[in-house]
């Protein structure tokens, strides 16, 4: 029983040091080629900060528009005012508009709002390790370097970490994607 234990751990330990180093990047690349959702998740955490600030200013943007009487008064002397086929004027025409433009603008505003809670509510589901990882690698943009000397992971392993985190976050949102 010891003999076999003993060849099984060798045979163990062949097969990781003859096989890891090639096939564990070949797995990688086509995950990451044939994948689409990875990408799309790396690139909703790259832009989370940007996201943020895209929601002030549309909010800011929104706030000019919901305070925008220009052109919305009484008729002045260079207007037509004779009859015409239209059923509307120019005044009409300006709140239509401007109603469609905040109407859009909130909508805009709510989509960008749902994606941040989203991200936020998965990085709720990650182990604290895990979120520093996500802060530092992209939040805060660090090199993989420095993301190893922060959080105590092996410069040789923030890649096969990266996937996997990655890998979990994207299970979260297998339909939105």
């Amino acid at each position: 029983m010891f003999n076999f234990i003993v060849y099984y751990l060798l045979l163990i330990f062949y097969l990781v040091k003859t096989h890891s180093m090639s096939v564990v990047p070949i797995l990688k690349e086509e995950f990451m080629s044939t994948n689409d959702d990875f990408k799309k998740v790396e690139n909703m955490l790259y832009n989370y900060k940007n996201t943020k600030i895209e929601i002030e200013n549309m909010y800011l943007d929104l706030e000019i528009l919901e305070n925008d009487y220009k052109g919305i008064g009484a008729i002045s002397y260079e207007e037509k005012t004779g009859p015409t086929n239209s059923f509307n004027s120019s005044v009409e025409n300006e709140v239509v508009k401007r109603d469609e433009k905040i109407l859009r603008l909130r909508k805009k505003i709510r989509l960008k709002e749902i994606e941040i809670i989203k991200i936020n509510n998965v990085l709720e589901a990650l182990n604290e390790k895990e979120k520093e990882f996500i802060k530092y690698k992209y939040f805060e943009k660090y090199t993989h370097s420095k993301i190893s000397e922060v959080i105590y992971i092996s410069f040789d392993y923030i890649n096969e970490y990266r996937i996997k985190i990655i890998n979990k976050i994207s299970s979260y949102f297998q339909e939105e994607i």
